[in-house]
C-alpha cells in the first residue's frame, strides 16, 4: 500500500501568481466597500477603470478569431461588478463629502463645457443610448447566436462521430474538433449571460446616481449656492462610470457580431469597404452634388468629398502601378486544380464504397482510366479526367455521377453481392434481389452461393466495382453532348492542325470556330452518333459553311458525309433492322395536313398512338440488344428526331442517304394511318 501510495502522481501545483492575484482582488473589494477612500485613489481607480474598458474595445477590433478568446465573457461579467463597486464608492464620496473626486467633476465639466444644465442632458443621453441600444443590442445579439449555436450542435456532433466512423478524421483531429464545438457553445453560451449582467449593471447605475443626491440633500450637506455643483458633480458621477460601461458594450457587441471572422475587424474593413474606388468615388459624388444645394454648409462637404475622392484616386493609381510593376499574373497552381476539380466530372461514393479505393485508390482509378481512354475514342474526343470524392449526401452504398455540378445519374450496389445481369431483357435472374439496370436490362443481386446457378443461365456477373463503371459507360454515352464543349472542339482542331494543317486552315478560312464546332457536334452526340471521324466532320463544315450557318442545316450535311459511322452504329451486323412511314402518312406530314408545327407534329391522340407502337418495338428488339431504326425521308428526318429524342431515347431516326448503299434492310413494322387512329373509347 505505502509503495502505491508512493506512486501515485502528485496533482499539478497552481501557479502562485495567479493566486496572489485573486487573493489580492478578493480582499481589495472588501476593503473599497467598507472603508472609505480618498479622492487621489479613487480618481486613481476610475482611470484604471477607464483606460480598461480601451483595452478591451482594441482587443475586440484586432482579435483575429473572437471565439478563441474564451476569457471575453468572464471579463465582461468582471468589468461589470467592478464598475457597480466603484459607483458605490463615487456615491459614498459625494454623500460623505460632496465631491466625487477631481477625475469625475473634470469629465463633467469638459464634456459640457462646464455647463451643469448641459452635462446632465449628457448624462442622461449616454444613459438612454446605453440602455436601450448598446445593451439590449448585446442581450439579443448573443441570445440569438447561443441558440443557434446550441440548436446546430447536435448536428454537429453528429457529423463529427461520423467523419471519425469513417476515418476521414484521426483521434487527435477528432478531439480537436470536438473541444472547438464545445468551447464554441459555452462561448455565446456565456456571451448570453454577460450580456444581462451589462444590462443590469446599467439600471443599477442610473438607480445610485439618482439616489445619491436624494441622501446628500437629507442629510443637510447642501446650501442653496451649492446647486449648481451638485448637478455637475451628479453628472461626472454618472459619466466616469456609463463611459466605461457603453465602451465595454460596444466591444461585446462586436465580439458577438463577428464571432465567425478569421481576421481582425479593422483588416476586414478596410478591405471589404475601403480598399475599392468605386464605393469612394461614389460617395465623393454625393458630398459634391450635396454642396451644391443652396443654404447648405458647403466646407465640410467639400473637404469630406475632397478627402474620399482622393483617396479612390489613389487607389485607382495603386492598381494600375500594381498591375504594370507585376506584369502577367504568376499562375496559381492550387486555385487551378481547385477550379478544376469544381467543373471536371465526379463521382461521388457513399462511405459505405470508400473501400473501393483501396490499394492506395488503384482498385478504382486503375479501371477508371482505362474506361475513359475506351469512351475518348469510342465518342472522338477528349473525356475529362474525372474527380472521385465521398459525399455525406448519399447513403452508405450509393454513388452518383455529376457533371457540369449537377447530379446526372445515381444508384446504389451491395458490397457483398455480385450483380447478375440477363442477356435477354425478358429472361431476368430468378435469384437474387431484383433491379433493373440503366440500359433497361433485368438484373438480380445475388450472393456467392447462387453466382455459379445464375451464370449457367446465361447471366453476366459484375461486381460492385464493374457495375459502378458500366452505369458510367452508359451515362457517358447518354450525356455526352454535356462533356463535349469548346475547349473540347479546340482540342481537336489543335491536334489536326499538326497532322492536316492544309485542312484545319481551309475550314478556319471558311468561318469554323470551335464554336460553331462544338455546337455541330453536340448535336451529333445528341443523335447518339459519335464523332471520332474528325477529319470526315471539318471537311463536311468546311464545305457546308460556304451556304449556310445554320446548326441543323449543318448537322444534316455531316451525317450524310458520314455514311460508315452511322452504318456501324445503327447495323453493326450489315443489317438495319428498321420502322417506316407509310408513304400516306409522310405526305401528311411534309404537306402540313396532320400538323404543320415542328414539336408537335401529330394531333395529341396521333402522336400518342404512334409513339407507342414505336415505343413498343424499341423494347421488343433492345431485348435482343439490337438497334432499332426509325427510317424516313430526308426532310422530315431533323424534326422526328428531336421529337423521339423526348419520348423514345432508344429510337435511331435515320435517312435513306445516311447509310451505305450495300446496307441490308429488314423492316420490321410500317407506321400507317391505322396506327394514328386512337383506340375507341381510350383516352390520349
Amino acid at each position: 500500500m505505502a509503495a502505491s501510495a508512493g506512486n501515485q502522481q502528485r496533482p499539478a501545483q497552481t501557479a502562485i501568481g495567479p493566486l496572489v492575484a485573486a487573493l489580492v482582488g478578493a480582499v481589495g473589494a472588501v476593503l473599497v466597500l467598507s472603508v472609505p477612500l480618498p479622492a487621489l485613489v479613487v480618481d486613481l481607480l476610475l482611470a484604471a477603470n477607464l483606460a480598461a474598458a480601451v483595452v478591451t474595445l482594441v482587443v475586440a477590433l484586432v482579435t483575429p478569431q473572437p471565439v478563441k478568446l474564451s476569457s471575453f465573457p468572464s471579463m465582461v461579467v468582471l468589468s461589470s461588478l467592478v464598475r457597480i463597486l466603484l459607483c458605490l464608492v463615487v456615491a459614498r464620496l459625494i454623500m460623505t463629502t460632496g465631491q466625487a473626486g477631481g477625475l469625475a467633476t473634470t469629465v463633467a465639466a469638459v464634456t459640457a463645457l462646464n455647463n451643469p444644465i448641459a452635462s446632465l442632458g449628457t448624462l442622461t443621453t449616454i444613459a438612454i443610448v446605453q440602455f436601450v441600444v448598446v445593451t439590449a443590442g448585446v442581450g439579443r445579439l448573443a441570445e440569438v447566436a447561443a441558440r443557434f449555436a446550441l440548436d446546430a450542435l447536435p448536428g454537429k456532433q453528429l457529423g463529427l462521430d461520423s467523419a471519425l466512423s469513417a476515418q476521414r478524421l484521426s483521434a487527435q483531429e477528432g478531439e480537436y474538433q470536438a473541444t472547438r464545438l464545445e468551447a464554441e457553445a459555452n462561448f455565446y453560451g456565456a456571451m448570453d449571460g454577460a450580456a444581462r449582467f451589462l444590462r443590469g449593471e446599467t439600471i443599477a447605475t442610473i438607480a445610485i446616481v439618482a439616489l445619491t443626491p436624494i441622501v446628500w440633500v437629507l442629510t443637510g450637506g447642501l446650501a442653496g449656492s451649492q446647486w449648481p455643483h451638485l448637478v455637475l458633480v451628479i453628472a461626472g458621477h454618472g459619466l466616469i462610470i456609463l463611459l466605461p460601461a457603453l465602451l465595454m458594450g460596444a466591444a461585446a457587441a462586436i465580439m458577438v457580431a463577428r464571432a465567425g471572422s478569421a481576421s481582425p475587424l479593422t483588416t476586414e474593413l478596410m478591405g471589404q469597404f475601403l480598399r475599392t474606388p468605386g464605393p469612394l468615388v461614389a460617395a465623393a459624388t454625393a458630398c459634391l452634388l450635396l454642396a451644391l444645394v443652396p443654404g447648405v454648409a458647403k466646407l465640410p462637404l467639400l473637404v469630406v468629398a475632397a478627402g474620399l475622392g482622393l483617396w479612390g484616386w489613389l487607389l485607382i493609381q495603386a492598381r494600375t502601378t500594381e498591375v504594370v510593376s507585376e506584369g502577367p499574373r504568376q499562375f496559381d497552381h492550387e486555385a487551378a486544380v481547385t477550379a478544376i476539380a469544381a467543373t471536371a466530372p465526379q463521382i461521388c461514393l457513399g462511405w459505405g464504397l470508400l473501400d473501393l479505393l483501396g490499394d492506395g485508390g488503384r482498385q478504382l482509378l486503375d479501371p477508371l482510366s482505362r474506361l475513359r481512354r475506351q469512351m475518348s475514342a469510342e465518342l472522338g474526343f477528349s473525356v475529362p479526367a474525372f474527380v472521385v470524392r465521398d459525399s455525406e449526401a448519399l447513403g452508405l452504398y450509393e454513388y452518383s455521377f455529376a457533371f457540369r455540378g449537377g447530379t446526372v445519374d445515381q444508384g446504389d450496389v451491395w458490397p457483398a453481392r455480385h450483380l447478375a445481369v440477363a442477356n435477354e431483357a425478358s429472361e431476368g435472374p430468378s435469384l437474387g434481389i431484383p433491379v433493373t439496370c440503366p440500359d433497361g436490362r433485368r438484373a438480380a443481386w445475388v450472393t456467392t452461393d447462387q453466382e455459379q446457378e445464375t451464370r449457367d443461365r446465361g447471366c453476366e456477373i459484375l461486381t460492385a466495382q464493374q457495375v459502378i463503371l458500366e452505369h458510367l459507360r452508359w451515362a457517358l454515352r447518354k450525356h455526352a453532348a454535356e462533356l463535349f464543349d469548346a475547349q473540347r472542339a479546340t482540342e481537336i482542331l489543335d491536334r489536326l492542325t499538326h497532322t492536316h494543317p492544309a485542312t484545319v486552315a481551309e475550314a478556319q478560312s471558311a468561318g469554323l470556330s470551335a464554336t460553331v464546332l462544338a455546337a455541330v457536334g453536340q448535336e451529333l452526340l445528341k443523335e447518339g452518333l459519335p464523332i471520332a471521324d474528325s477529319i470526315t466532320l471539318i471537311e463536311a463544315l468546311t464545305a457546308g459553311l460556304a451556304t449556310t450557318t445554320d446548326i441543323t442545316d449543318l448537322t444534316v450535311r455531316v451525317r450524310r458525309a458520314m455514311p460508315w459511322a452511322i452504318t456501324e452504329l445503327v447495323a453493326p451486323d450489315g443489317t438495319m433492322y428498321t420502322v417506316e412511314m407509310a408513304a400516306e402518312v409522310e405526305e401528311a406530314l411534309a404537306s402540313g395536313e396532320v400538323g404543320a408545327a415542328e414539336a408537335a407534329i401529330l394531333t395529341p391522340e396521333q402522336a400518342a398512338a404512334c409513339w407507342r407502337v414505336l415505343e413498343n418495338l424499341v423494347g421488343q428488339y433492345r431485348r435482343r440488344d439490337r438497334p432499332i431504326v426509325l427510317l424516313c425521308s430526308p426532310p422530315l428526318r431533323p424534326v422526328l428526331q428531336r421529337v423521339a429524342r423526348g419520348l423514345v431515347p432508344h429510337l435511331l431516326v435515320v435517312g435513306p442517304d445516311e447509310v451505305r448503299a450495300e446496307t441490308q434492310i429488314h423492316r420490321l413494322h410500317q407506321v400507317t394511318n391505322t396506327d394514328l387512329t386512337p383506340v375507341a373509347g381510350g383516352s390520349a
